[in-house]
Order: structure tokens, then sequence, then C-alpha cells
């Protein structure tokens, strides 16, 4: 399963983005059956450094608009 989260703010999504989402997804895992979890966040504004460490350690695919635009 693929979760994702966008965000349209003007300043770096932090840690407490990618946490939200996680706890919100152990509902659904209750629910159903999912070999695997895949999470993804979209920022316009980037991600914090701390963000990216976490992200980097745990398979979070981070995506900017610059990421959207190259061909």
């Amino acid at each position: 399963m693929l979760v994702g989260e966008s965000k349209w703010n003007v300043n770096p999504v932090g840690g407490n983005v990618l946490e939200d989402l996680q706890r919100a997804v152990r509902f659904l895992q209750v629910e159903g059956d999912w070999e695997r979890v895949y999470f993804a966040l979209f920022a316009r504004s980037g991600f914090t450094p701390a963000l990216r460490e976490s992200a980097t350690r745990e398979g979070v695919v981070l995506v900017e608009p610059e990421d959207l635009t190259r061909a």
C-alpha cells in the first residue's frame, strides 16, 4: 500500500507530518491485510534536515516540485 501526504506550505515539512501519517496508517493496518506500507511526502517548500535524515533511514520517498519537472 502506498500512503502519502502533500503540503503546500511556505515552510519546510518536518518530522511531525510523517509521524502523524504513520499513526493514521496504523488504523488501516488493523482493517486491512497489507504486506508492506510505503510512505511518500510531497512538499512545496522542501523538508527539514531532520525529516530528510529519518526518511532516508526509513525508506520514505520525499518529493519536491522540481522533482516533478525533471525529464
